[in-house]
């Protein structure tokens, strides 16, 4: 209960005048029911033994004066706790989610949605019951105990010790076990919030689940999570009855001891008939108030647990505060330059001493493979991370001393994958704009692309968009995107990989929106995909964290290096003018280890035993332990290598996109999988099983040998 006030004192301070009304109104109605209990002693002593008919009609009289007053004042009471309690928690509530406004990508990494959302629907309300039950049986059992001890101590001090030292013992269920009651409930309120996070995951995949009859799985993995939570919720509630059963029977012992005792001083004539009787209605009183604190304990832990979680989100360093002299950007053409800047998560070195200079009105493209450093850059940036080393600058100011809102107005971003709002088309476009006519909505839809898919639609730009946007593919989503970028009007324009998931199609719908989009501003455009940015006026290129080259396309080619090696790595595959079947050339063949230095004969020969397969996001394309035959390669696409342990945790080892290939040894041993395959994009392969290799073996018996070779180089 202290530490409740203590974590809300700041916010109860800033209601002061509310928080006197309770607390008199408390005061009030404690006097109130401790005037009838010592009335007890008047009406018996000076009214009914002798008879004082005057005596008994004037205490009558205050009961109903003193009875309607305290109806009165615990009226306004209540209704002054329940202002109190609710602006106290608008106060948390706004302060929770100002935190999380500030909070950086590095803190929504380490927590999952459901952990963040848990504090709302979970902690908050039981931060709020608390609260509540802090005034209406927290202080006033408190003071009832105090008043009670010094009425009692006027009576008779001998009955007195004897109550209190009897009522001490109610403390003890509590020091045993308290302990253990703040540990139940963290482990209750975490397997709740484990289990929130399982259900939103089951939620958001439930296609994948679908598809792969992965429903008996799942539900064995939510029983073992509902058992996990009823062993919790078993002790939980069983210690919390305790702490509430435990008091009230030792405190009916107490309560027969203070009858006897007080008997037997009236028996000795230490006390009055009326005293006895005051004396017993004051200690009811005061039972009440031990009893009633002891049993709102498991409700104070609740709170306490509650109130420790919130606390730690609020502790969080917001990576976004800004300087207090911060100024806003002056309008003029603003450069980006990254000095000597290094970076850091989770102690892993992800960026190493980054220098790059972004011209105004220049198109720069970052490129390089998955894991290389690139979106980490645009990250930075928008400020989302702190920085280690180094300093960034947009204009002639460092990144720290610009205004946020003026450094998201200068710069506009379109991410991978773009969120949309459950929302309509327009609500979503005007997200960026605040307010616009229908002539600029349409035109920027119009420079995205998407100007004829709206008004096909039978609402139009009123079309209100299902599950963040599902009623649209992914292309028309990313084009949405950039029509609210376009909207929000930048100076500069940064583009995060955001072709990575399209088919060749729309691929190339937004390279054209990006080319008219470049006009009169700055274009950043990150990508793996090379020809998308053949026409940068700068490329850089990077590899594990660091800037390995830079210069124009013909430049980097004419160089060598890592970008003439993917370059050469994404090319040499032939589409069909439809789109529906894709051809891989023997020389692109001749680029991987293994068909190394082969005749290219055997390589055409070999190319056309290549079969394409389609494999749409989140599938699992190989399964871990399971025989393989097939060799994969990559001519569109992301997937992920994802080994499992025996206790079922996932990690994630690598990624491979365009160009990539896995699954080579299952060509000639057909021995079992050492992880899984899963495809994070929608994703087009070439396929070589060992049955259609086998009949170029007995024709090229050097193959094999080959084969042999590079397998055995592999898996040393």
């Amino acid at each position: 209960m202290f530490y409740l006030l203590r974590a809300l004192k700041k916010y109860l301070l800033q209601h002061k005048l509310l928080v006197f009304v309770v607390v008199l109104a408390i005061m009030f109605e404690l006097a109130f029911e401790y005037f009838t209990s010592m009335s007890m002693k008047y009406l018996i002593d000076l009214a009914i033994i002798p008879q004082n008919l005057t005596m008994f009609f004037a205490v009558l009289i205050i009961f109903v004066v003193g009875g309607v007053l305290s109806l009165l004042v615990g009226v306004g009471g209540d209704y002054s706790l329940a202002k109190l309690t609710e602006k106290t928690m608008v106060n948390v509530r706004s302060d929770m989610y100002a935190r999380f406004q500030l909070l950086s990508s590095r803190a929504f990494s380490k927590y999952r949605s459901g952990d963040l959302l848990a504090r709302f629907t979970l902690d908050m309300p039981a931060v709020e019951y608390a609260l509540q039950q802090v005034f209406i049986m927290g202080l006033y059992s408190i003071m009832s105990v105090i008043v009670g001890m010094v009425l009692m101590f006027s009576i008779s001090w001998k009955l007195m010790l004897i109550a209190v030292a009897g009522s001490l013992l109610v403390m003890l269920p509590q020091l045993l076990l308290n302990k253990r009651a703040k540990s139940y409930n963290q482990s209750y309120v975490d397997g709740m919030e484990q289990l929130s996070n399982a259900v939103e995951e089951e939620v958001k995949g439930y296609r994948t689940i679908q598809v792969f009859n992965l429903k008996d799985s799942f539900h064995k993995r939510f029983m073992k999570q509902m058992d996990h939570l009823y062993r919790f919720g078993v002790k939980r509630s069983f210690i919390n009855s305790n702490l509430e059963r435990l008091p009230v029977m030792i405190l009916t012992l107490v309560n027969v001891a203070v009858l006897a005792v007080g008997g037997y001083f009236t028996f000795q004539q230490e006390m009055t008939i009326g005293d006895y009787t005051a004396f017993n209605s004051i200690f009811i009183t005061f039972n009440f108030a031990i009893t009633s604190f002891m049993q709102m304990m498991p409700i104070f832990i609740e709170g306490e647990v509650g109130m420790r979680r919130i606390k730690e989100i609020e502790q969080l360093s917001p990576e976004l505060e800004q300087a207090d002299d911060a100024q806003t950007l002056d309008g003029q053409p603003l450069a980006v330059q990254f000095n000597a800047v290094s970076f850091s998560y989770q102690e892993e070195r992800v960026l190493s001493n980054i220098n790059l200079h972004i011209a105004p009105q220049q198109y720069v493209a970052i490129v390089g493979s998955s894991g290389s450093g690139k979106s980490t850059l645009v990250q930075l940036l928008l400020r989302f991370y702190k920085i280690d080393q180094g300093s960034i600058t947009v204009g002639s100011r460092e990144l720290e001393q610009i205004r946020l809102d003026s450094l998201f107005q200068a710069i506009g971003v379109v991410f991978q994958e773009p969120y949309l709002f459950n929302a309509t088309i327009r609500e979503n476009l005007l997200l960026a704009a605040g307010e616009a006519a229908e002539e600029q909505l349409n035109a920027a839809l119009e420079m995205a692309g998407l100007l004829d898919v709206v008004e096909a639609l039978p609402q139009g730009l009123d079309t209100p968009l299902v599950n963040q946007g599902q009623n649209l593919s992914t292309g028309e989503k990313q084009r949405l995107a950039i029509a609210q970028a376009i909207l929000h009007n930048p100076q500069i324009f940064i583009a995060d990989d955001i072709t990575a998931t399209l088919d060749i199609e729309a691929e190339e719908t937004i390279n054209h929106c990006l080319h008219r989009l470049r006009q009169g501003r700055t274009l950043v455009h990150i990508t793996h995909r090379l020809t998308s940015v053949t026409g940068a006026d700068l490329i850089y290129v990077m590899d594990h964290g660091a800037i390995v080259a830079s210069g124009t396309h013909e430049q980097l080619l004419a160089e060598g290096g890592l970008y003439e090696q993917l370059w050469r790595r994404q090319h040499g595959f032939e589409w069909s003018s439809d789109r529906s079947s894709v051809h891989i050339t023997g020389e692109r063949l001749s680029q991987l280890p293994f068909f190394a230095n082969m005749e290219l004969a055997v390589l055409e020969s070999l190319a056309e035993s290549f079969v394409m397969e389609r494999r749409s996001r989140d599938e699992i394309i190989i399964r871990q332990g399971e025989r393989g035959h097939k060799f994969y390669i990559i001519v569109r696409g992301h997937v992920a290598i994802i080994k499992r342990a025996e206790d079922g945790v996932e990690q994630t080892v690598a990624h491979l996109q365009d160009g990539e290939y896995f699954g080579e040894i299952a060509l000639l041993r057909h021995i079992p999988r050492t992880a899984d395959v899963r495809a994070v994009s929608d994703s087009v392969f070439l396929t070589l099983t060992s049955q259609q290799l086998m009949p170029l073996i007995e024709r090229y018996p050097h193959l094999k040998q080959q084969l042999e070779e590079a397998i055995v180089h592999r898996m040393s």
